[in-house]
């Protein structure tokens, strides 16, 4: 009788999933990205779908796909009921069978979860099967969530800015992000974490910046805001402001924003995302696991201007304006040390292990 029943369990499972057989020989994939091209983040993600397609091409995988994408634009055109970009997408590709819809970001996943007329689901073993990148796992059928890891950069900070006095963070995060944030800090750091998310210019930003000390931190989420002249900086340009304006060191977590003048720290890398999105058309969906996406990077000139000792940064870290980067590592003493995994903590385990990965 058991094995009568584990068998109805495992028969109706493989049967409530089979569309998502679809995901092992897809041939038409449609992309739909939050923003438009050529913002940084963007360019990122592009890039990595691409290099990715590449190697399977490369390699004589014969399943490459029919990958579509489209930018929404949806900073600019926020999402609305019966959004007609939606409609015009589906007239736009009327004639191809989507095997497959991959979504980028909160906002496009909502706005598919608000527009069930977008490839309906008339027919479950015929219709698209639906997959959601985003940080909070959000949107219709199924998630990959792109994890922040505040945990980690609460630990970081305590150990590269020891004796911290406030935590400000510069920008709106959604409220379960606040949340952990604010959790995070408090734990590792014992301070309440200072939100500053209504600024009317970025020179009103500046000036709030100025009066931190060295014995602060600002982490900064990616914003769009105005210039006392009206004109809407992308992030990377409030960013650049802010680094270079805080007399306090400025974190992130997006790796697009290297070269700004942010310290680094476990970065959300937009190429890996994109190289994840061409395996997950791969595979089966029993097997999407979540990830972290992020690279141990930091930046030379931005440990040296805040004083923060190299010494402290975790083991295996990569540093950018360094001539002597590649000089830095020894991947077989690095292979050697994660033999030794206790003797390690997390955040040297962590970055170690990516970099012996990507070597």
């Amino acid at each position: 009788m058991l094995r009568k029943f584990v068998s109805l369990v495992v028969l109706t499972f493989f049967l409530s999933h089979s569309a998502f057989s679809q995901t092992l020989t897809a041939n038409n994939v449609l992309i739909l990205i939050t923003g438009e091209p050529s913002m940084p983040w963007y360019t990122s993600i592009q890039k990595g779908i691409s290099s990715r397609l590449a190697q399977l091409s490369q390699s004589g995988d014969q399943r490459i796909p029919n990958v579509y994408i489209e930018f929404l634009d949806l900073y600019h055109y926020p999402p609305q009921a019966n959004d007609p970009r939606l409609g015009a997408i589906m007239t736009k590709y009327r004639d191809v069978p989507m095997d497959m819809i991959l979504t980028e970001g909160i906002t496009v996943a909502h706005l598919l979860q608000n527009n069930p007329d977008f490839y309906p689901r008339t027919a479950f073993d015929s219709r698209p099967v639906v997959i959601n990148f985003n940080t909070l796992g959000v949107g219709r059928d199924n998630n990959v969530q792109i994890r922040l890891r505040f945990d980690l950069t609460a630990k970081l900070i305590k150990q590269l800015v020891p004796g911290v006095k406030r935590f400000v963070v510069v920008g709106n995060y959604d409220g379960d992000l606040n949340h952990i944030i604010i959790n995070n800090v408090q734990e590792q750091l014992g301070l309440k974490a200072e939100f500053w998310e209504q600024f009317e210019s970025v020179e009103q930003l500046v000036s709030a910046l100025q009066a931190l000390t060295v014995n602060d931190v600002v982490y900064y989420n990616p914003l769009r805001i105005a210039n006392a002249d009206g004109q809407l900086l992308i992030p990377y340009e409030v960013a650049r402001l802010v680094a270079e304006s805080s007399p306090a060191p400025v974190f992130s977590w997006s790796e697009i924003l290297m070269g700004t003048g942010i310290v680094g720290g476990y970065l959300v890398s937009p190429e890996k995302i994109g190289a994840r999105m061409v395996d997950t058309i791969f595979t089966p969906a029993t097997y999407w696991p979540q990830h972290d996406f992020f690279t141990c990077t930091f930046d030379k000139q931005s440990l040296q201007r805040w004083n923060i000792d190299r010494n402290r940064l975790p083991l295996g870290s990569l540093l950018i304006k360094d001539e002597q980067t590649s000089d830095v590592f020894s991947w077989a003493a690095l292979r050697k040390m994660l033999s030794f995994g206790n003797s390690r903590n997390e955040l040297d385990n962590l970055c170690l292990a990516r970099q012996i990965s990507a070597n």
